[in-house]
C-alpha cells in the first residue's frame, strides 16, 4: 500500500516592504522511502500590507507511492520601523517662520512611499525657544514612525537708530529731538518709546543728543548713534540814540535802542529787568539792565543826577527846610567828595552862601554859593538849577 507522510509549513514573517522569505516545511508523520523526494514548492497568498497570509501546498508533492498530506501556515508582515528627527530652526524676531523640515535617521521607505502632513511649533512670536513637533507628518499603517522633536530659536532684531543733528539760535527753545532708522526695522506694530534728550546747556557750543529714555522691547537689540544740537550765537543790534545838550550843561546819558534782533531771557527770567524807574528816578541803562550808582560818574554829572532827583521830590521851600536838607548825610557826603580838603565844621568862607544855609557842596542842588571858585561848567551848572533853596526831602 501506499506510504503515508504529513508535512507542515513553516510559519514565516517580514518586515513590510523586505523580499519574501523561502517557504519552508516539515515531514511531521512518516517518512520517505530509498531515494525518494518531494516535488514542487509551497506558494503563499498575495498581498504585501502589513497582515497574515496563508502559506498554501501549491505544487508540493510525492510519488504515487506516498500518501501526502498537507498542514499549512502563516507568512506575517509586520510594520517597517521608520524615525525621523526634526532639524532645528532659527529666525529673527518678526521675520516669517523657515521651513520646519526633518531627517530619516533610522529606517528607510519602501519604493514609491512617501510621508504626509507637517512638522508644526508652538505658538509664539517673541524672543525664546519654541519646540518643533510632529504636527500632521505621518506614513501609512505599514509603518511603525518615531518622531524625535527639536526647537525653532527666535533671536533678537536689529535696529539702528541715529539722531538727526539739530540746531537752535541761544535763547530760543530746543528744536524736537528727532531720530532715523539707518539700520534694521520694526515689525509688526512695534513702536518706540521714550525720547532722546541732550547734554545741558544753554550758552553757545556743541551738546551731546543722548539716547535719554528711547527705547525698543526686549525683542530687539537697539544700537544708537549719537550727534550734536548747536547753539548758535543770536544776532542783536542796537542803534544809538542821537543826543543834543546846551554849551556848558552836563552831558545827557548816552542812551540806545535795539533795532534787530532781540535779548534772550533766561529760564525764570522775567521782563522786569528792563524796568526803567526804582522810585526815586533811578534808570537802568536801555537795553543794559543794571542799575548805575552815581559813584562812577563825574562829579558835575553826579551832583546834576542829584539836583533832577530832588526836583522831582519837592517844590522849593523855606530856609529852615533847606538848612535840614543841606544838613543831610547824603549832602556831606558829596562835600567831602567834591572838597577833600575841607573838614566838617571848619570855617571857611566857601560855606557862606548868599542866604547863609548852605555851603558849595550843594551847588547845583538849587543852593546859592558864590561860583568864584568853581569851574565853569559847575558853576554854569548851579546857575541853571532853576531852583532858589533845597527841596524838601520827600516825605513817607
Amino acid at each position: 500500500g501506499a506510504r503515508a507522510v504529513t508535512v507542515t509549513a513553516d510559519a514565516k514573517s517580514k518586515t513590510y516592504g523586505d523580499a519574501d522569505p523561502a517557504l519552508t516545511y516539515q515531514i511531521t508523520s512518516g517518512s520517505l522511502a530509498f531515494s525518494d523526494a518531494f516535488t514542487g514548492v509551497l506558494i503563499r497568498a498575495t498581498g504585501e500590507a502589513v497582515g497574515s497570509y496563508a502559506i498554501g501546498q501549491n505544487t508540493l508533492a510525492l510519488s504515487g507511492n506516498y500518501t501526502l498530506v498537507y498542514v499549512g501556515a502563516n507568512l506575517t508582515i509586520g510594520a517597517r520601523a521608520v524615525t525621523v528627527t526634526a532639524d532645528a530652526k532659527s529666525k529673527t524676531y518678526g521675520d516669517a517662520d523657515p521651513g520646519l523640515t526633518y531627517q530619516i535617521t533610522s529606517g528607510s521607505l519602501v519604493t514609491g512611499d512617501g510621508f504626509t502632513g507637517v512638522l508644526s511649533r508652538a505658538a509664539g512670536e517673541n524672543l525664546g525657544s519654541y519646540a518643533i513637533q510632529q504636527g500632521t507628518l505621518a506614513l501609512s499603517t505599514n509603518y511603525a514612525l518615531a518622531y524625535a522633536g527639536a526647537n525653532l530659536t527666535i533671536g533678537a532684531r536689529a535696529v539702528t537708530v541715529t539722531a538727526d543733528a539739530k540746531s537752535k539760535t541761544y535763547g530760543d527753545a530746543d528744536p524736537a529731538l528727532t531720530y532715523q532708522i539707518t539700520a534694521g526695522s520694526l515689525a509688526f506694530i512695534d513702536a518706540f518709546t521714550g525720547a532722546l534728550s541732550r547734554a545741558a546747556g544753554e550758552n553757545v557750543g556743541s551738546y551731546a543728543i543722548q539716547q535719554g529714555t528711547l527705547a525698543l522691547s526686549t525683542n530687539y537689540t537697539l544700537a544708537y548713534v549719537g550727534a550734536n544740537l548747536t547753539i548758535g550765537a543770536r544776532a542783536v543790534t542796537v542803534t544809538a540814540d542821537a543826543k543834543s545838550k546846551t554849551y556848558g550843561d552836563a552831558d545827557p546819558a548816552l542812551t540806545y535802542q535795539i533795532t534787530a534782533g532781540s535779548l534772550a531771557l533766561r529760564r525764570g527770567q522775567s521782563d522786569d529787568r528792563r524796568a526803567g524807574s526804582d522810585g526815586d528816578g533811578g534808570c537802568e541803562e536801555q537795553g543794559v539792565g543794571r542799575r548805575r550808582s552815581g559813584a562812577d560818574l563825574p562829579d558835575h554829572r553826579r551832583l546834576a543826577r542829584v539836583r533832577r532827583r530832588l526836583q522831582r521830590r519837592a517844590a522849593p521851600r523855606g530856609g529852615r527846610e533847606r538848612r535840614r536838607l543841606c544838613d543831610r548825610p547824603e549832602h556831606a557826603g558829596a562835600e567831602r567828595q567834591l572838597h577833600p580838603g575841607l573838614r566838617r565844621g571848619q570855617p571857611d568862607d566857601r560855606r557862606a552862601g548868599s542866604d547863609g544855609d548852605c555851603g558849595p557842596e550843594v551847588q547845583g542842588l538849587g543852593c546859592p554859593r558864590p561860583g568864584a571858585d568853581l569851574p565853569d561848567q559847575e558853576r554854569l551848572a548851579g546857575d541853571r538849577g532853576g531852583l532858589h533853596g533845597c527841596p524838601e526831602p520827600r516825605r513817607g
